[in-house]
């Protein structure tokens, strides 16, 4: 039974692998969300830019809010592939439709205020910094 669930889960790792494909510094017509910000991959026809990599390594703690992060070394390519992992795994999720549970929707909903009220904490910060300047 585990070889089955491990055969299992390796198929849907592969599956999902399809998805991802290199690309370039356009980011595939989308436009980048930060300015002068650079596409390191695509995932599932969406782009995975470097600032989405770099915020990772913050939350994750091997680099503080504002260093940088250099896109050739190690440490951006382990962020990137979690990054990528994230994505793979949410949009299998949401394939499958457990966003549309009711426990999910409360904890994406959780979420969302969470992020919502660190934006406007460093919004608020950022002016503040920029008015005492």
């Amino acid at each position: 039974m585990a070889a089955a669930v491990t055969f299992r889960n390796i198929g849907i790792a592969l599956l999902l692998s399809l998805g991802v494909v290199a690309c370039g510094r356009d980011g595939g017509g989308e436009r980048a969300p930060e300015r002068g910000d650079t596409a390191v991959a695509r995932v599932d026809g969406k782009a995975v830019w470097v600032s989405d990599v770099k915020r990772e390594a913050v939350a994750q703690g091997p680099i503080g809010q504002g260093e940088p992060l250099d896109t050739s070394s190690e440490l951006f390519r382990q962020m990137m592939d979690e990054v990528i992992d994230q994505k793979l795994l949410a949009a299998e999720a949401t394939r499958r439709k457990l966003d549309k549970d009711p426990t999910a929707q409360r904890r994406l909903a959780a979420a969302r205020d969470r992020v919502m009220g660190d934006l406007l904490i460093d919004s608020t910060v950022a002016d503040a910094v920029t008015e005492n300047n």
